[in-house]
């Protein structure tokens, strides 16, 4: 299997998720453009951020870590262990131990930080101070958690420090040359006041990932150690609610954009689709405004020039078939005259049946010209009214044409064109289904009439066919029984013109006929 087919089989399956319009599809590019920009620009930001955050750490905790070596060397022995529990805060806690503790390696890349950081103590705190880090065990860390927990350091007014964990514990006076405890305002930067849930979120993440952290022990010159544990940056700082509020923002920000660029795009092109729309129906349609940008300029020039060939060609054509259907009007009418001096008989009666066949299909051509041309102007029609005036316009139909009674109905149509087309298909319906019943109602913004014969209905294969033009499903060559075959045609043309559609059905009983019109007319 290639990889093409890998591949497609693994998109194959999602598809669906792909908008099927040119909006969606541009929204999406341009929405998951910026987000995975945005998305590796964050990845890149938080990288160069731990990074810099690691340096950081490392410079700010070997200047912690020597100054507080400095600081309990000064100190007796029996002053340390108060000094540490007071100074121990989340997340940097500190301890004294008599022994060295036994630490684990780090993993990558951690060892490699902690190796920088290690040669930096030794370079700080001199050779007679041994430095070792590695990885704490989880008794060691909880234990660190729980001294500093008991012997947190509060400021009262007017008194010193006290520890927690005895009533009225405080730091031995100085003696001596021996060094005091710090001061309030030493220490005022270290137990500055913090939300109540940073240690406990440090808490528990301290706990949860103690053994990963960096334990690191500094053993002094009378062999006591000084333990040092802290969460390292990576650990500290994460994706926070701010930068996920401030990236979901940009994602808000990227969808409106998107939305506002894709409807730049698509509003020319649906001008363009409507202006063809309007174009199939009416040749006379005005040009498509030439606005917008260059190439929806150029488009739209194009557009209109093609407009205005196509107008010119059909027109020409169809006037050169109306003058040759017209001039042939009067040689037709002469052989007519002059079958009329013949005697009666079998080729007489032919020569004039041959002649009215010829005017018929001259006349059917003349009307099929017309019914093309939209050239009327759209007015206020009452449609029950005007199928009502078709009927009783043909006297033979009295008894054969049924038209249902109901509300009136007002739509914006030419009347004219509008009553070819229904006549047309009323006489068809008459002719070959002896009787129709036709019906007039409205539904969802459309007009549609029902013109329902008791025919034998058409063949299902010629369904489409019959609307094009000479077609007929008749199969003698006799006119009078098959008709010219544009009948039917004549009737699409104009109910498309006026923004309709024409669709046929077979009956049980006969054959179903639907005019469908828009109730607001495009002109």
């Amino acid at each position: 299997m290639t990889a093409r087919a890998v591949l497609s089989l693994i998109i194959r399956p999602l598809r669906w998720l792909v908008p099927r319009t040119l909006f969606g599809q541009i929204s999406l590019i341009i929405v998951l453009g910026i987000a995975g920009s945005q998305l590796f620009s964050v990845m890149l930001s938080l990288r160069e951020y731990q990074r810099g955050g690691s340096e950081f750490f490392a410079s700010i905790q070997g200047e912690r870590i020597t100054s507080f070596t400095v600081l309990f060397e000064s100190l007796r022995p029996q002053d340390r262990e108060p000094i540490a529990s007071a100074l121990s805060r989340m997340p940097f806690l500190i301890d004294v131990s008599a022994d060295k503790t036994e630490v684990r390696p780090l993993a990558s890349p951690m060892d490699t930080e902690m190796e920088a950081l290690q040669a930096d103590l030794a370079r700080r705190v001199g050779g007679q101070h041994e430095v070792l880090i590695g990885a704490a065990v989880e008794s060691v860390t909880n234990d660190m958690i729980r001294k500093s927990d008991r012997s947190r350091v509060r400021r009262e007014p007017g008194e010193g420090f006290r520890m927690n964990g005895g009533p009225g514990a405080r730091p031995p006076p100085s003696s001596g040359s021996e060094m005091s405890p710090p001061s309030p305002s030493w220490l005022s930067p270290v137990l500055k006041p913090r939300p109540a849930d940073f240690d406990a979120n440090t808490r528990r993440v301290m706990k949860a990932e103690g053994a990963t952290t960096p334990l690191i022990q500094v053993r002094l010159t009378d062999g006591t150690w000084l333990r040092f544990q802290s969460l390292m940056p990576t650990r500290v700082f994460s994706l926070s609610p701010l930068l996920m509020f401030n990236w979901a923002l940009l994602l808000v920000a990227a969808l409106v954009v998107s939305v506002i660029a894709a409807q730049l795009v698509i509003r020319p092109l649906k001008r363009l689709s409507n202006a063809a729309d309007t174009l199939a129906r009416d040749l006379n349609a005005p040009p498509l405004d030439d606005k917008g940008p260059s190439e929806v300029r150029a488009a739209a020039a194009a557009f209109n020039r093609m407009h205005e060939r196509l107008a010119t060609y059909l027109n020409s054509r169809t006037r050169m078939l109306m003058a040759m259907s017209h001039d042939m009007k009067t040689p037709l009418t002469r052989l007519r005259l002059r079958s009329e001096l013949l005697d009666e008989g079998e080729i007489s009666g032919r020569i004039k049946s041959d002649l009215a066949e010829m005017e018929s299909l001259v006349m059917s051509t003349l009307e099929y010209m017309r019914g093309s041309e939209n050239r009327e102007p759209l007015v206020q029609v009452e449609a029950r009214a005007l199928v009502s005036a078709i009927c009783h316009d043909h006297p033979d139909w009295a008894d054969k044409v049924t038209v249902e009674e109901g509300a009136v109905i007002v739509i914006k149509a030419r009347p004219a064109l509008l009553r070819r087309a229904l006549n047309n298909l009323i006489d068809n319906a008459v002719r070959y289904g002896e009787r129709a019943e036709v019906s007039v109602s409205t539904a969802n913004s459309e007009l549609t009439i029902r013109i329902r014969d008791h025919g034998q209905g058409v063949p299902p294969q010629h369904l489409e066919e019959v609307f094009k033009p000479f077609f007929r499903v008749e199969d003698s060559r006799n006119r009078a029984t098959g008709g010219t075959g544009l009948g039917l045609a004549i009737a699409k043309e104009i109910v498309e013109a006026q923004g309709g559609r024409i669709a046929l059905a077979n009956l049980a009983d006969g054959l179903e006929v639907k005019v469908i019109l828009p109730m607001a007319q495009v002109g």
